[in-house]
């Protein structure tokens, strides 16, 4: 995450230094992700690639195409959200009958698993929703849009409606989702709320308001919701 700081410190205050700095540091990463093993984001998954080191792949290499125009960047960037898309979820799973997740009828379409070593989905890939609605913008792949939309709606359905909807305080909601038995049987939930969570949810949203496609995004999002009901 430190290229698209060091380029937020150009655009700022002008210095090459920075942006300079910021174009080594991805020629640096770039033989990770031609390699598609890029890894240390978190520092619970010790040398382990994870989605969240994808998400900062694809923020980082958009910002670069951004300030630079240089192919080579962009490029990088649709092999980092090729590569975020191997943590995906692209179809829905069965849960056992009884257990939360299959009683609320939840989808994993568009779920990312955290990692090999963190075994639950997640709805951090939101951090990326500016960035990859830039990718699909610059590259009119619809692949890309289509893909974000599915995390955006995934990231929706397990925000509490009301004191006591599934267990929770109006407004909650779960970090982890249990796809498998890990830590927790398969088909439950993380029984606590992360701010954090709620937050990439608020930061989608926004970058929806903001972006030039936010009419069809939000067409997608009501068909979603009304599927659902």
């Amino acid at each position: 995450m430190w290229i698209p700081a060091l380029i937020e410190g150009y655009k700022i205050f002008g210095e090459e230094k920075f942006k300079n700095s910021a174009i080594k540091a991805g020629f640096y990463y770039a033989n990770f992700i031609n390699d598609e093993f890029i890894y240390g984001a978190p520092e619970d998954a010790f040398m382990v690639p994870t989605s969240e080191d994808t998400y900062n792949a694809v923020i980082s290499y958009i910002s670069l195409y951004e300030i630079t125009k240089d192919k080579t960047w962009l490029d990088l960037a649709r092999k980092s959200a090729d590569l975020m898309m191997t943590f995906r979820f692209s179809y829905n799973l069965d849960f056992p009958e009884g257990t939360i997740l299959n009683m609320y009828k939840f989808k994993t379409i568009g779920g990312d698993i955290a990692s090999p070593v963190n075994q639950h989905l997640h709805n951090y890939g939101l951090i990326c929703v500016p960035e990859m609605l830039k990718l699909y913008k610059f590259t009119q792949d619809d692949y890309y849009l289509e893909r974000t939309i599915d995390n955006i709606c995934f990231s929706l359905q397990f925000i509490a409606r009301f004191d006591g909807d599934f267990n929770a305080f109006k407004g909650m909601m779960p970090e982890q989702f249990y796809y498998v038995d890990w830590i927790r049987p398969v088909g439950t939930i993380l029984t606590l709320s992360h701010a954090w969570c709620l937050g990439m949810v608020i930061y989608a949203f926004v970058s929806i308001f903001e972006s030039e496609f936010k009419d069809l995004i939000f067409q997608k999002i009501r068909e979603f919701c009304q599927y659902e009901n």
